[in-house]
């Protein structure tokens, strides 16, 4: 917690200068309540004087009215912190995730994330604003009222003080069983949102085999591994209270046996004793306050840690310091130079591959599942960095390029596009937010996508649903090209773009990519032989090494891997 106030609570000083300033206020008036028992005894009962009658409830009134003014207007600022505090952690909880790694992020689930993004940071918040107040306010509160109690008489003072310190080690220990239950609490909230998340994406495929009731027991499974961990949160935090109570008890049990003892001998007066035990009733509220804080204390402090555990990974696909610069337009030639690439660092997905795509050429990739044709591509764009060797586009090589300006030549359609949940327009101008309606709707009939989405309710503001659920798979394939049209790059790489489409769709796009082909360099994972056929050069990849390349002609005379895989019909073989 020490960091979220040194990175973010120090950022409102103004607020901070003004929440701190009234919780002086309100303990300060606080312990001027307790204090005022004593005139009061003594003017009104004791030495009974008409004018104290009238002076001390004014007083007190004008305590009142200061401590409620003083709360509302603390409360305010420290609520005002808080929600400025978990803004800022959700910004930056959200840029390190959009820039972190693909590597990184590969392992971990993204319910997990989402959960520090929403829950954590609300945790966080709540220490924050409402525990520090806590803090702050009835530390300052008990340290006036215990002046008040020394005040009054030190012997009483020193015996409470005495009475109380034990049970400062036992909320102690307390706090850190909680902040150990809360971390595995949030870990499994984390679980719970991902198998959650994981079973309503997959609802279909789950109903399909009927394993609702295999999903229920997984989710229910670790509903109750969470519902142990938060048991475990609350016994340690709900302890605090009652040893709080109990020592209370026994302070003020300690105090009036001393203090009659004292009366009787007529060593102590009754208006100090009645002021010094209203300072010590007043202390109970915020010492159990206190105790209570400290077990929320550490419970943010272990959503502190999550979050920052995030905010603190660095990316290792970086911008270089001194980025070279491509021609523009790029001509987009791509060469892999001894490349080898590794995801676990076990096991080689490529190895020592060289190869050469020349500008505005037409390269096809080939080759059974797992050979490395999807490598190829992450590598192209940086999403991952080879391990050994470089790759080269136009003869720089990608590491040296900004990755805006490197990812800015390249347009990719996957098999399995993704489609946020927004306008079919906004889709299509999907890193092109400065498209034209005309641009948009021109880029849609080149991708044979504008007769559908004229046909949606509502046209090209029609919302698709998450991930593009509204939509078929052919429907969201050409929303991706079209996408992939109006950027216009150089460099194109899809994935079997027409493979989800029906003949005449197929058809009608297929066209559409030969004439946007023209002039840039396509890279593409080919499943067809239509679509393989008209390739400038195809390179057949097996078990991430490079076994053939040349056209579909020379390969078949070969008799290699590709005439094999030809033979047996490339879809079926699993290409």
């Amino acid at each position: 917690m020490a960091r979220i106030f040194r990175e973010e609570i120090t950022q409102h000083r103004g607020r901070l200068l003004v929440a701190l300033t009234c919780m002086s206020v309100v303990a300060a008036t606080t312990a001027g309540t307790a204090y005022m028992l004593d005139p009061a005894i003594k003017k009104i009962f004791l030495e009974p004087d008409p004018t104290a009658l009238f002076v001390i409830p004014l007083v007190v009134i004008a305590l009142s009215l200061t401590k409620a003014l003083a709360t509302y207007v603390q409360a305010i600022a420290m609520s005002t912190i808080g929600q400025s505090v978990v803004s800022n952690l959700q910004r930056r909880l959200s840029m390190s995730l959009l820039r972190a790694d693909l590597a990184w992020l590969d392992k971990r689930h993204s319910g997990g994330l989402l959960s520090s993004l929403v829950n954590d940071t609300q945790h966080v918040q709540d220490a924050t604003a409402q525990v520090m107040t806590a803090l702050v306010r009835d530390g300052l509160t008990m340290i006036f009222l215990v002046g008040v109690m020394f005040y009054q008489d030190w012997e009483l003072a020193a015996i409470g003080v005495f009475v109380v310190l034990p049970g400062a080690q036992v909320v102690q220990k307390m706090a850190k069983k909680t902040r150990k239950a809360s971390h595995a609490t949030f870990e499994e909230t984390g679980t719970l949102a991902s198998l959650a998340a994981d079973a309503l994406k997959g609802i279909r495929e789950v109903r399909a085999y009927g394993q609702e009731d295999h999903e229920i027991k997984r989710i229910g499974h670790s509903i109750d591994r969470r519902l142990g961990h938060i048991m475990a949160a609350i016994r340690a935090k709900t302890l605090s209270g009652p040893v709080a109570e109990a020592l209370s008890g026994v302070g003020i049990a300690t105090a009036i046996i001393y203090a009659g003892w004292r009366g009787m001998e007529g060593d102590l007066g009754l208006n100090n004793f009645v002021s010094f035990l209203g300072a010590m009733m007043m202390a109970y509220q915020p010492m159990r306050s206190l105790a209570n804080s400290m077990t929320r204390l550490h419970e943010g402090a272990a959503a502190a840690d999550r979050v920052f555990s995030i905010i603190d990974t660095k990316p290792g696909i970086l911008n270089p310091k001194n980025p070279q610069l491509l021609a523009h337009p790029a001509k987009g030639s791509v060469v892999f130079e001894h490349v080898s690439f590794s995801y676990d660092g076990t096991h080689d997905a490529l190895r020592d591959l060289s190869l050469h795509i020349p500008a505005a050429s037409i390269a096809a990739l080939v080759g059974p599942s797992g050979s490395g044709k999807s490598t190829m591509m992450n590598l192209i764009p940086r999403f991952y960095d080879a391990i050994q060797g470089r790759v080269l586009i136009d003869g720089l090589d990608v590491r040296a390029l900004s990755l805006e300006e490197l990812r800015g030549q390249i347009s990719i359609v996957s098999q399995d596009p993704f489609l946020f949940d927004d306008t079919v327009a906004a889709n299509i101008a999907y890193g092109r937010n400065d498209a034209t309606n005309q641009e948009i709707e021109d880029a849609a009939r080149h991708a044979a996508a504008h007769e559908f989405i004229m046909d949606l309710h509502g046209g090209y503001e029609a919302r698709v649903g998450e991930a593009g659920s509204r939509l078929s798979g052919g429907q969201k394939q050409r929303v991706a090209i079209a996408r992939a049209m109006l950027k216009n790059a150089p460099i194109l790489l899809l994935d079997e773009a027409t493979s989800a489409l029906d003949n005449e769709s197929e058809r009608l796009v297929q066209h559409a990519l030969e004439k946007l082909m023209k002039g840039r360099t396509t890279i593409m994972i080919a499943h067809r032989l239509s679509t393989i056929a008209h390739a400038d050069m195809i390179f057949v990849m097996q078990e991430g090494e490079l076994a053939e390349q040349g056209r579909h002609e020379e390969l078949l005379a070969a008799g290699g891997l590709y005439a094999r895989l030809h033979a047996k019909g490339l879809s079926e073989a699993g290409v």
